[in-house]
């Protein structure tokens, strides 16, 4: 008896919770789980809160043009056949070409300018490597790190077989990563915009520093008188700035060379020194210790309508040091 009574209290129990779960069911529940995923919405307007009107539906996102190459190379002119100069030795069935190219960075980050780095393709797909100082004629393009901002121009010379006709030109921007560059011969140049890089340089007669070293521009010729070993390139000119470089680091002695200064225009385009090219006292290449500066003219070519901007010192041989910066303008 106590046996059948236990079981009919049980399912009595059942019943009761059966109950009470079908009438949650009937009747939904006070209380959602969040869903794992949106629900898809049903194709068309959506509807809004009053009945009879449509929202205006929404309109799609317009791409935006690509934008040039932070980071871009250009062909601007070719000489072929380029003059050899005294320290090339002519190699038969092959001549030289000539071409002037644009580095143009408007990256973050600064990039290293080698002729080396450059490789000529012919129309054949035959590669040919720089020929450094094979050029009577055509200046060649310079070795240095260029900032953010900058541009550099210049000519890198090869040798190529007779009757081959260049096609493009190949920039390597890392030994290691294997990226490049590449310009067509022939392609169109941009018109290239003022200066818009990151460094802020001072104004002529004012200190820029850097690790320790300091640089002024006290004055700039502009433009300067050439020397009797020297012919400026037609549509261009020299400028000299007489520059102050010394040493505050309290250590380290300073290497000084007019070959580490640089011009940048305007436009951002860096003009290497150009050796014994005025009259101007020119600085000295030393050494200057802890405490000792030197003082003396940097010249550099500089093209006719273009504003010198800024001088740049590299305070380190191999680019790894910040370079120091001094303005140009008042």
């Amino acid at each position: 008896m106590e046996y059948n009574m236990r079981r009919c209290s049980r399912l009595r129990a059942v019943l009761v919770v059966l109950g009470m779960m079908l009438a949650s069911l009937a009747c939904g529940s006070s209380e959602t789980s969040a869903p794992t995923a949106a629900p898809e919405q049903p194709a068309g307007p959506a509807a809004t809160s009053e009945p009879g009107q449509v929202e205006e539906p929404t309109a799609a996102p317009v791409e935006e043009p690509a934008r040039p190459s932070d980071l871009a190379l250009y062909v601007s002119s070719v000489v072929d056949p380029a003059v050899a100069s005294m320290f090339y030795t002519a190699q038969p069935g092959k001549h030289l070409v000539s071409v002037n190219v644009i580095v143009d960075n408007q990256s973050g980050e600064a990039v290293s300018i080698n002729p080396l780095n450059a490789t000529l393709v012919d129309d054949q797909g035959l590669l040919h490597s720089a020929e450094l100082g094979a050029s009577e004629d055509q200046a060649q393009i310079a070795t240095m790190d260029l900032s953010p901002g900058e541009r550099i121009q210049g000519w890198i010379t090869f040798a190529v077989e007779d009757g081959s006709t260049p096609a493009k030109v190949k920039y390597e921007l890392d030994m290691f990563s294997g990226e490049h560059l590449e310009a067509e011969v022939g392609t169109a140049m941009p018109a290239f915009e003022l200066f818009s890089g990151e460094i802020a340089a001072p104004r002529l007669g004012e200190t820029g520093s850097a690790g320790g070293y300091t640089l002024m521009a006290e004055q700039v010729v502009d433009p300067a008188p050439t020397s009797s070993f020297f012919t400026t390139t037609a549509g261009y000119r020299l400028v000299s700035v007489n520059a102050l470089v010394r040493n505050e680091s309290g250590s380290d002695a300073l290497s000084v060379n007019p070959l580490y200064f640089y011009l940048v225009d305007d436009y951002g385009f860096v003009y290497g020194a150009e050796l014994g090219s005025s009259d101007l006292g020119q600085i000295d290449t030393l050494d200057v210790a802890s405490g000792e500066a030197v003082k003396g003219y940097e010249s550099f070519q500089v093209p006719e309508g273009r504003v010198p901007l800024y001088l740049r010192f590299a305070t380190d041989f191999w680019g790894e040091g910040e370079p120091l910066v001094a303005g140009l303008q008042q």
